[in-house]
């Protein structure tokens, strides 16, 4: 709902600037008064429903705008102007306030949370746009859950700029509350056409000094709260009407009869299996890859320094005994001992860190058994009947030894303990006597220890 401008001739302005031109200061102590005819009033209070845009007017004061009036509307920054022609144009489509600049659509918006903001449109929209109206008597109103008692409200400085508030005492300091009123855009211009030509503009006066800022009033007290009214009393409880009689239950209807299966219809023939396919033929094998070349032979490293002499070796078993010689006159004598011969001799205390679990870091790579007594002599027979060029024996812990076969003895690295960084030959002082005793009359003979990761290996003479 629109109101047109009062007629320009009908306005008396009293105690007011002498400038419309822009309004830069505005004083809450003095109120510009219109003296309105009776036909003026009557126009202002017939709406105009034929347009769908309008201009915002000021009403410093809150009583019904139709009867004061200010003179007064909302430029497109934000402020006040006594000038209507330099107003934005406004419209309301679904609940949203728009403003029409220089052919240019902004929007009125703002976020949750915000106490107050100038009103001014953007192009850039908060999440609230919604709910602008005009009230019956032509008022702008703008509703929302998130505003203080669900409504924003208007205010404005003495500079002339307006803001919208939407929490509770949230106000700007000096802000004095307003309503804003809806008038077409047509009154704005009919006002316009019936106001003469304008003067020639006279020279400016010299500025004044500005005046000293007074001080500021004290708070008013606070009024004394209305007493709570007292609860009125309930009414009394009606009466419950009675249960209605429960209907008869229907007969339940017959149950219909089955009708008869229909006959299985006949099986129908195994087609015959189509013939096999032909196999198809080989693919061609691949040719084999060039062999490539080999590569050159490394240079032979230096030979490393002759290690200490080791400690002397057990001393050997008895050779063969020798032939018979002829027999005498007498009476043969009693048969010989049997001869007990070791076919193999000692080559050598040699790294071995492999053992009958690890199969990794072997010198000779077949275990064959641990033994507690005799411990060369029995490996010694073992390996020989299974036809071994080496054997090797190795203490483990303090009563047996390992014994191991092979034909060929592997260097190994040893990378920790004792003899860290060792390959090959380990040096006669790291293989000890072995467990366990010998043969009777013999020495126990050289066995390597598992501590210390050596072998004790022995070489088969043919």
């Amino acid at each position: 709902m629109f109101f047109p401008h009062p007629e320009a001739q009908a306005i008396t302005v009293t105690d007011a600037p002498t400038s419309f031109n822009l309004i830069t200061t505005l004083s809450w102590t003095k109120t510009l008064s219109y003296t309105v005819s009776a036909s003026t009033v009557a126009s202002a209070a017939t709406s105009t429903t034929t347009d769908s845009t309008f201009i915002l007017f000021v009403n410093f004061d809150t009583r019904v705008h139709q009867k004061r009036q200010s003179g007064y509307y909302i430029n497109a920054n934000g402020t006040v102007s006594n000038d209507c022609s330099s107003a934005p144009i406004y419209s309301i489509t679904n609940g949203a306030l728009t403003a029409t600049i220089n052919n240019v659509v902004y929007y009125y918006s703002t976020n949750p949370g915000v106490a107050y903001a100038q009103f001014v449109a953007s192009q850039t929209l908060g999440s609230i746009t919604t709910s602008f109206s005009a009230t019956s008597n032509g008022q702008l109103s703008w509703f929302n859950s998130q505003f203080y008692n669900g409504q924003a409200q208007f205010c404005s400085l003495n500079n002339g700029t307006v803001y919208a508030v939407f929490q509770q005492d949230a106000e700007p300091a000096g802000c004095m509350f307003i309503q804003l009123s809806l008038y077409s855009v047509s009154s704005c211009a009919n006002l316009a056409m019936s106001s003469g030509p304008s003067g020639p503009s006279g020279p400016s006066g010299a500025s004044g000094q500005p005046g000293a800022t007074g001080s500021q009033g004290p708070t008013g007290p606070q009024g004394i709260q209305g007493i709570q009214g007292s609860q009125g009393p309930s009414g009394a409880t009606g009466a419950t009407g009675a249960t209605g009689a429960t209907g008869a239950t229907g007969a339940t209807g017959a149950t219909g009869a089955t009708g008869a299966t229909g006959p299985t219809g006949p099986t129908g023939s195994v087609g015959q299996t189509g013939p096999t396919g032909p196999t198809g033929a080989n693919g061609a094998s691949g040719a084999s890859g060039a062999t490539g070349p080999t590569g050159p032979i490394g240079s032979t490293g230096a030979i490393g320094p002759t290690g200490p002499t080791g400690p002397t070796g057990p001393t050997g078993p008895s050779g063969p005994s020798g032939p018979s010689g002829p027999s005498g006159p007498g009476p043969s004598g009693p048969p010989g001992p049997t001869a007990t011969g070791i076919l193999y001799g000692y080559l050598g205390c040699y790294v071995q860190t492999g053992s009958s679990t690890v199969t990794t870091g072997r010198a000779l790579s077949n275990y064959q058994a641990t033994y507690n007594s005799q411990v060369n002599s029995r490996c010694s027979s073992t390996c020989l009947s299974q036809n071994y060029v080496y054997f090797g024996t190795v203490n483990q812990g303090t009563a047996s030894a390992d014994c191991w076969c092979g034909n060929s003895i592997a260097y190994v690295t040893v990378q920790s303990g004792l003899l860290s960084g060792t390959t090959g030959e380990a040096g006669e002082n790291n293989c000890y006597l072995c467990n366990g005793g010998s043969v009777a009359g013999g020495v126990p003979g050289a066995c390597g220890n598992y501590s210390v990761t050596t072998i004790a290996i022995f070489a088969r003479s043919f």
